[in-house]
């Protein structure tokens, strides 16, 4: 394909190809961080499954799963930046407003996932005091 059609399917195909690449790279971290975090569970007499599988096959699901909630974000996100830039006054309000929110809300949600993931706290306590608001 030539023209404006070529370029925006030559952008998609490398979207994709990008994006594969990432869910594999990130799997095979994920997996080693797994194995390596819980290394006991994967030492076992008579084992008869291949641990490189398993391992791999675990940080495979969570890596496709958090690249999956990342694309629905960014494509919410996106679609709420559209609408919050039609021209107006307030324009650039709007935009530095929902730039500091998201940052707001990164660092929330990291700081509970750093707490979980070296053991500070307990995932279960702690997950009603991160994600429900108590009025």
């Amino acid at each position: 394909m030539k023209g404006d059609a070529g370029v925006v399917l030559k952008r998609t195909i490398l979207a994709i190809l990008y994006t594969v690449i990432l869910v594999i790279l990130l799997g095979i971290g994920l997996g080693l961080a797994t194995y390596y975090r819980y290394e006991y569970a994967y030492i076992v007499p008579n084992n008869t499954y291949d641990s490189h599988q398993i391992i791999l096959g675990h940080g495979l699901k969570k890596a496709f799963s958090i690249t999956i909630v990342y694309l629905l974000y960014a494509s919410l996100r996106e679609a709420a930046l559209s609408r919050l830039t039609q021209p107006s006054q307030w324009r650039a309000f709007r935009v530095r407003l929902a730039n500091q929110i998201t940052g707001y809300f990164t660092a929330y949600f990291a700081f509970f996932y750093f707490l979980v993931s070296f053991n500070m706290v307990d995932e279960r306590a702690y997950a009603g005091f991160f994600f429900i608001v108590r009025r």
